[in-house]
């Protein structure tokens, strides 16, 4: 059909103005901020100078290009009768197809975020520690044996006391086991992505129907925040994960013909995502444990109780479980690593430690309970910054004040309350990279309320009109792809770009290594590990050497440089190796100084006490 010129216009205008505002939005960020440069790496709380300016910048212009698009997405799909066979197509394909395939795009994304984006190097410190708990869990065992001059391996996130193992609880790290053993650790996270794409839509089916529980999974495909998690060895993934499978459980578990297993099934679930992040799976799961106890009341006596038996024997095994992990790491049943991590420190001299020589703060130095107005601060940052990292919009959490009412959304809503409850007193965001690590999971009960929003704001769009309008039935449709296409062609590539240039500096040691060709070998390393010459003004959260595999058995084993004498003390350790110290050159490069030919004063002494002890 032809069209004449006005229709053609008002077709094109629309895209014609979003593509001037991404353009003038690319202009003004790659001209004023030295090329896309983000000062990401360098904050725990509030968003850096340089992000927030680019913030300031992205908030305006994207808002108006998405605005654009959506009008334009509208006014294209009155043409003809496309709006009709896009509703006819969403509405009546297979479900089964559909999860299908995205499970596959939540596995592939993370994949290929983690080879290309971020070239399989951790960016974090915590992801060493994951890993090398879950090489220890792979071998039958909660701790390693500290290895004879245990100095050398002594770790910020490491308990060294004659046993070794990580401060973190160990759920993740279980998790992270069939990746040893199939030698895919760093895709494991991408796994349970995949595996968390079923509860996301069969959760949101039960909640709003197929047609916006198919929204929800594009959704969750497009977060920046959910994709590039799912491509590190941090433990967030795999919570979400768990919390959402709890959640389909929960519902399960609520019908009249809900077998006892299912019950069975949820407390195992809990606790593997209490296993995980404690702290994140009570914030989000208590309010659903308090909705399914509550359900238990209204069945028959003997089948509440029963029900109730199936919940408690697995979570009672799973509780034992934990307390004896404590058991065997640290000596109490109540004791949790984190805890000791501390009092080992102390007892270490403070010596490679997460706190500074004398600290007498206390083992949770995360938790601030002395200032309500700091802890309210640092809520206020945290959601900011949650806000635009999450799904990479001007605001993420639009569409959640419209979620409507219904039980299921009230308990999400009140699990949102939870978590922040529980968070209030911690002292910080958590880093900056991808996320506000420490409010990561809210993303779960959010990403939920914004589908159920949308579903809501176009229930009163076609109801409050006598005679619906065309463009109503489809316009949430269109502002939810109007928003992911604006994050994908404006917020996704400047961050991304951040997260790529830290990536690349963190994996210059292995890449020198490699291009080195030097063999097995000991590496000695001076703090920090990483210098972030390269990626300036981003940094990164790398900042001491790996962990090694409790075998040492790595073609690299690392180890903190203490001096040359006792260096070639180590070595005596290792006959079969070469050792050498690490260093940075001018140009930021990584090189590897020969131990056996450098001489006293060339690379100085560690700044640590008793390097002068024979034992360490």
């Amino acid at each position: 059909m032809d069209l004449d010129k006005t229709t053609r216009a008002s077709l094109v205008l629309p895209f014609v103005a979003a593509a001037s505002l991404l353009l003038l939005l690319d202009a003004s960020v790659s001209e004023l901020m030295a090329g896309r440069q983000l000062d990401l790496g360098k904050s725990l709380n509030l968003p850096t100078p340089g992000y927030t300016r680019f913030l300031a910048l992205w908030m305006l212009y994207a808002s108006l290009a998405a605005a654009a698009l959506a009008v334009g997405f509208s006014r294209l799909l009155d043409r003809g009768n496309l709006r009709s066979r896009l509703i006819d197509a969403w509405n009546h394909g297979s479900d089964r197809k559909w999860v299908f395939y995205a499970s596959i795009f939540a596995f592939l994304i993370p994949a290929g975020l983690r080879t290309f984006l971020l070239q399989g190097t951790p960016l974090t410190d915590d992801e060493s520690a994951y890993r090398f708990m879950a090489q220890v869990l792979a071998t039958g065992r909660v701790y390693a044996d500290s290895p004879p001059l245990k100095l050398f391996f002594d770790n910020r996130f490491m308990i060294n006391d004659g046993k070794m193992y990580s401060h973190f609880f160990v759920g993740w790290p279980a998790l992270l086991v069939p990746g040893i053993w199939l030698g895919i650790s760093g895709f494991m996270n991408a796994i349970y992505s995949a595996l968390t794409l079923p509860a996301v839509f069969a959760v949101l089916r039960r909640l709003t129907g197929s047609a916006w529980a198919r929204a929800g999974t594009l959704l969750y495909l497009s977060s920046p925040m959910l994709m590039v998690a799912a491509a590190t060895e941090t433990s967030h993934t795999s919570c979400v994960c768990a919390l959402a499978w709890f959640t389909w459980l929960c519902l399960k578990s609520r019908e009249d013909t809900a077998p006892w297993w299912i019950h069975s099934l949820l407390a195992t679930v809990f606790c593997i995502a209490f296993f995980v992040r404690p702290t994140s799976a009570l914030g989000i799961g208590l309010p659903f444990l308090v909705w399914w106890l509550w359900g238990l009341r209204t069945e028959a006596n003997k089948r509440g109780l029963r029900s109730l038996a199936a919940f408690a024997v697995p979570a009672i095994a799973l509780a034992a479980l934990f307390l004896t992990v404590n058991k065997l790491q640290t000596g109490s049943f109540f004791e949790v690593a984190y805890q000791r991590a501390f009092t080992y420190a102390a007892e270490n001299d403070f010596r490679f430690s997460l706190w500074p020589a004398g600290f007498d703060g206390g083992a949770f130095t995360e938790l601030q309970f002395s200032d309500f107005r700091h802890s309210l601060a640092i809520l206020g940052a945290a959601l900011f910054r949650f806000n635009v990292s999450f799904l990479g919009w001007p605001c993420s959490i639009l569409f959640v004040l419209f979620a409507g009412r219904g039980t299921l959304r009230r308990v999400l809503t009140l699990s949102f309350f939870c978590f922040l409850a529980l968070h209030f007193f911690t002292n910080n965001v958590g880093i900056d990279t991808f996320a506000p690590m420490h409010y990561f999971e809210l993303a779960w009960p959010l990403l939920l309320l914004n589908v159920c929003g949308l579903q809501k704001i176009n229930e009163a769009l076609t109801g409050a009109m006598a005679t619906p309008r065309p463009w109503a039935a489809t316009l949430p449709a269109v502002t939810l792809g109007a928003l992911i296409l604006t994050s994908l062609l404006s917020y996704v590539p400047t961050r991304f770009s951040a997260i790529y240039r830290a990536a690349d500096n963190i994996s210059q040691p292995w890449k020198a290594h490699r291009a080195a060709d030097l063999g097995p070998s000991v590496i000695f390393v001076r703090e920090p590990f990483i210098r972030y010459c390269r990626a300036e003004p981003t940094s990164g959260w790398v900042f001491v050497r790996p962990n090694n595999d409790p075998g040492f058995e790595s073609p690299i084993l690392w180890a903190n440089h203490l001096s040359l004498e006792k260096n070639r003390l180590l070595m005596q350790s290792f006959p079969d190796r070469q050792g050498y110290v690490m260093a940075w050159d001018p140009r930021c490069n990584v090189v590897f100084l020969p131990l056996a030919e450098l001489t006293p004063g060339v690379v100085p002494d560690a700044p640590v006490s008793g390097i002068d002890q024979v034992g360490l």
